[in-house]
């Protein structure tokens, strides 16, 4: 018996992981309307490809030393790696929330942060677009420096944040 109650714990609890209840679809203006703090490439409101966004940063920086772009806002146009999804619910012993992008070759990437209290609604686009893997996925951001050291040297990358649920659409939904 004691094993049949184990088993249902477990799957109330894999199954809830799964769950997006509770989450509210609220709307707000998006990113691109309210900053005039968008880096030089998205001036007029155009999203810019993972390639652009490293040529015009310059990525990767050197460590230590504050790139161009941190601190700005972006809109970037990339592909989501359905495998690199971590959302903070699911995996609570994450520091944060995220997902990964890539470019359309898949050989760059570029973390995504979700800071937001609606991120149970960006997760929830996230999974309802699962199906569709080719479909382009349109990000409005800041764009924060991390330093990443390894064995024998260390270079400076950039990572986006989001912070509302109106931040992120995907081909069908994209908003100009």
């Amino acid at each position: 018996m004691s094993n049949k109650k184990n088993c249902i714990v477990f799957l109330l609890l894999f199954f809830s992981a799964f769950s997006y209840g509770g989450c509210s679809a609220e709307t707000a203006p998006l990113m691109k309307e309210k900053t005039p703090n968008l880096i030089p490439a998205c001036q007029q409101g155009e999203y810019i490809t993972l390639d652009e966004l490293y040529t015009c940063c310059g990525i990767p920086g050197k460590c230590y030393q504050e790139m161009a772009c941190e601190k700005k806002f972006a809109l970037i146009e990339g592909y989501i790696s359905y495998v690199n999804i971590w959302d903070k619910r699911e995996y609570p012993w994450l520091p944060h929330s995220k997902f990964m992008i890539y470019n359309a070759e898949r050989s760059i990437n570029v973390e995504v942060r979700v800071d937001s209290d609606n991120t149970c609604m960006i997760f929830k686009k996230i999974k309802e677009h699962s199906g569709s893997p080719d479909d382009p996925v349109y990000v409005e951001g800041q764009l924060v420096g991390v330093d990443l050291p390894d064995m024998t040297a260390c270079h400076r990358d950039l990572i986006i944040v989001l912070f509302e649920t109106e931040s992120i659409f995907f081909k069908e939904a994209k908003q100009k």
